[in-house]
């Protein structure tokens, strides 16, 4: 006893030296924001340059620097010019080097005394941009854990054009200091959950956290690389993370319209293309990480997210511990998963699978199908997890909420994936009309859509509204390019996946087929294979059940039983794969009607059912273990082996095939495709399809219309700040003057008079740019903006006060409940 005590204390002790110490690295993190930040500035005479000539200034800069043409350089001469050296202390630091430049093909290296990876990495010749005004110049970041001792910025002449150096500013910056609690934060977390699981004492679910783990980081190995492997969409992405902070620092909240995009002109991607969960890199890029840095801790969240998520969830619908791993180990190491992750860069797409599990786990509670038992269960669902009655208020809660949930993540991840869960959910309900029809479940379906549509009510009523508007006539002529773009067989059901190119290489663009990328489902090929096997050999199937027998019930019913549940993901998946390939009639499906060629057209690629298939064969997987356990006479009598024996090599094989496929690809990946270094702005993001321009939008929208133009007004000055433009304009006539304005029209755009604040009408011109309309002899100053509509503000208001509500009754349910069990 007394050395339980002693030991107790001790923990104690430890524990609270443990809390000091991660407190006092919390206070010490905080007080490094109030040291100065260190500043250096320097002028062109303090350049060194051998050939250069110096001059006390050139066109519009009216500062002395070193001049280079190819009078005085050959064509690819080094080190042109040379910035100071500069001790730094460990930190972080904006450079911003100050020149002028004809062309594109100078570059500049960066250089210190040790020449660290911080140093150089990027900075070897980079390009430097053409700059032709005293206001250009570049500014670069540098990150250092290290004291960078002298150094400097060297100059490469291309041999076209001039060069002209007269300045560098380094501004140290608190990125380091915030970075620095970040990691303090994070790794308290990490101590902090490890003292936790030590105390635990349940070695399985201390094996479960360790599990997870090690999966979430094995997952995430490519995002250790300092450099980020390029996906397709990965550009697009980037630059919605760059709107999204961009909106943020304006005030624009939620983002809708960012003229971040197009070179000030905006784009409505924020309306389409839901950036709620955006908000985390978009935070990160505030508080002063590269935009390379937000991503890839957007990644690994999401990875980690994943794997909590979908081993809750397989826990809970397959019962069986090992089960509910191997599931989980299957799932999150997907190939079709990784390629969205690393190939496609299909953000919406991969973070739209965290919810795949919460939805099937929600569907499962309000049909009241118990996965994981072989048999059913009366009333709505199952909610023998809860400890609950299921039949009460807080039972109903328990039931909805996953489906709510997985529901709700999935609108605001990636509308495509949504509707795609919605075909096969709807095919579910119809399967299951019996208990469609019924009132509890006719209930629950009920308060589910009323749930979803409250709490996204903020973003489906701008959606459909500015759809309505025209919306997506520059984008997707892929009319007869769906089926095309199928995997065939032998792709889909190799083992190996292979980054390359998502469209039919052969049939669309006329390259070789080894450019193509391979989509496969890799370790749930063996999953299909053994199911089938299983059942051919009635190793696994229905089985006789005896409480639903006593309830005078067909004690085979095949619809409420775990068997039932394997033969429809087993159905599910095989029809998911005929999907994602050319042989399924697309093409006949599509001239059905316009709406359906419309809907199928937008899915643009088959491959993406297989994130159905990715879930039913994780599932199928881990019902699979579960179920050689429960045959283990049926198996004697087949195979020597007995069931642990066949479960436990079904399992080694599922999950080293997994293992396997996973590191290939990685390898594959990071060896052979392209990858990058972003560690300053990103300028690069196109707007890819241009499925989010309005109607009647000019086809060289991007080219052209980059200045205000009015054939009668006079436009004596403008200019672009912070996501508005103000003009200081005349009206000479007596009639009203038409000024168009560098905004591409969404609803939501307005002008006022700076002066006086009143009104000014804006409107969609034939080119699809926003114009103003000015009174007959108008002259003064106007601000032109965007603010979203009363109705979107009060949508959001609706949806906030839907998630209060929820959380709150959910926290009161269950405290009565909990009190009226004990």
């Amino acid at each position: 006893m007394e050395n339980g005590e002693r030991d107790l204390k001790g923990l104690m002790n430890t524990k609270k030296i443990i809390y000091g110490i991660e407190i006092l690295l919390v206070v010490v993190c905080l007080l490094t924001l109030f040291i100065p930040r260190a500043h250096f500035e320097y002028a062109g005479a303090d350049f060194e340059s051998e050939n250069g000539i110096y001059m006390e200034g050139l066109l519009d800069v009216a500062e002395p620097g070193y001049y280079i043409d190819n009078t005085v350089a050959e064509a690819g001469s080094e080190k042109v010019v040379v910035s100071p050296a500069t001790n730094l202390r460990f930190g972080s630091y904006d450079v911003t080097i100050k020149y002028m430049a004809s062309n594109t093909g100078n570059t500049y290296s960066c250089e210190s005394a040790w020449n660290t990876m911080p140093v150089t990495l990027g900075r070897t010749k980079a390009g430097l941009k053409r700059v032709e005004t005293s206001d250009g110049g570049m500014t670069i970041k540098l990150n250092s854990a290290l004291n960078v001792g002298e150094y400097r910025v060297e100059y490469n002449f291309s041999g076209d054009g001039y060069l002209y150096v007269y300045g560098m500013e380094i501004q140290e910056t608190n990125w380091w200091k915030i970075y620095l609690l970040l990691v303090v934060l994070s790794v308290s977390l990490i101590v902090n959950g490890c003292m936790a699981l030590s105390e635990c004492e349940d070695k399985k679910v201390r094996g479960d956290f360790v599990v997870a783990a090690i999966l979430a980081v094995f997952v995430s190995l490519p995002l250790f690389d300092p450099y980020l492997m390029t996906g397709h969409d990965m550009g697009f992405h980037l630059e919605r993370i760059e709107a999204l902070a961009a909106n943020l620092k304006v005030g624009q909240f939620p983002s809708r319209i960012s003229a971040d995009w197009l070179n000030g002109k905006g784009y409505a991607a924020s309306i389409f293309y839901g950036d709620l969960f955006l908000l985390i890199p978009a935070l990160l890029r505030i508080l002063g990480a590269s935009v390379q840095l937000a991503y890839k801790t957007y990644i690994f969240v999401v990875n980690a997210v994943t794997v909590a998520v979908s081993m809750y969830c397989f826990r809970k619908l397959i019962v069986s511990r090992l089960g509910a791993i191997i599931a989980s180990i299957v799932y999150v190491l997907a190939p079709y998963r990784l390629l969205c992750l690393y190939s496609r860069a299909a953000v919406g797409e991969y973070t739209a699978l965290i919810f795949y599990p919460l939805v099937f786990l929600g569907l499962m509670r309000l049909y009241g199908i118990s996965v994981g038992m072989n048999g059913g269960v009366t009333g709505c669902a199952n909610v023998e997890d809860s400890g609950i009655d299921g039949n009460g208020l807080h039972g109903l809660l328990v039931r909805l909420l996953p489906l709510v949930i997985g529901v709700t993540g999935i609108i605001n991840c990636h509308v495509l994936s949504g509707i795609i869960v919605a075909i096969f959910v709807t095919g579910f309900a119809l399967i299951n009309w019996k208990k469609t029809f019924t009132k509890d479940v006719l209930t629950g379906i009920g308060l589910t859509a009323v749930a979803v549509l409250l709490l996204n009510l903020w973003y489906i009523v701008p959606f459909i509204q500015v759809m309505a508007d025209g919306i997506g006539v520059m984008g997707l002529r892929q009319n007869g390019r769906f089926r095309s773009n199928g995997t065939y067989l032998w792709q889909i059901l190799s083992l190996f996946p292979r980054t390359g190119i998502s469209l039919s290489s052969e049939e669309i663009i006329g390259e070789a087929r080894p450019m193509e990328m391979v989509v496969t489902i890799g370790a749930g090929l063996i999953t299909l294979v053994t199911y089938a096997v299983m059942k051919g050999y009635g190793l696994i199937g229905k089985k006789r059940n005896a409480d639903m027998a006593s309830n005078g019930k067909d004690e085979h019913d095949n619809s409420n039983t775990e068997s039932g549940v394997m033969n429809a993901l087993f159905a599910i998946s095989l029809l998911t794969v005929f999907m994602a390939t050319p042989y399924f009639p697309w093409d006949g499906l599509k001239r059905i009607s316009g709406v359906m060629n419309s809907l199928i057209t937008n899915v643009q690629f088959p491959f993406r059912f297989l994130s159905v298939a990715t879930l039913c064969l994780a599932l199928l997987t881990g019902l699979t273990i579960k179920g050689i356990s429960e045959y283990d006479k049926e198996m004697n009598s087949i195979v020597v082996l007995n069931a642990k024996t066949i479960m436990a090599i079904f399992s080694i094989v599922i999950v080293t095939l997994s293992v396997i496929s996973a590191s290939y690809y990685m390898t594959e990946k990071g060896t052979s495709d392209e990858f990058t270094y972003i560690v300053d702005e990103f300028e690069e993001g196109g707007i890819m399809g241009a499925e989010y321009l309005p109607s009647g939008t000019a086809e060289d929208y991007n080219a052209n219309y980059n200045e205000p133009y009015s054939e009668t007004a006079v436009i004596n000055s403008w200019k672009r700040e912070k996501g508005r433009i103000y003009l200081d304009v005349t009206n000479g006539t007596d009639d009203i003057a038409e000024v168009s304005v560098p905004f591409i029209y969404y609803r939501g755009y307005r002008a006022v008079d700076a002066a006086t604040k009143g009104a000014i009408e804006v409107v969609k011109d034939d080119t699809g740019f926003a114009q103003l309309r000015l009174g007959a002899g108008y002259s003064g100053s106007v601000e032109v903006f965007y603010k979203e509509p009363v109705l979107w503000r009060m949508c959001e208001i609706i949806s906030l006060l839907t998630i209060i509500v929820l959380i709150v009754g959910v926290r009161l349910l269950t405290e009565e409940a909990s009190f009226i069990k004990r």
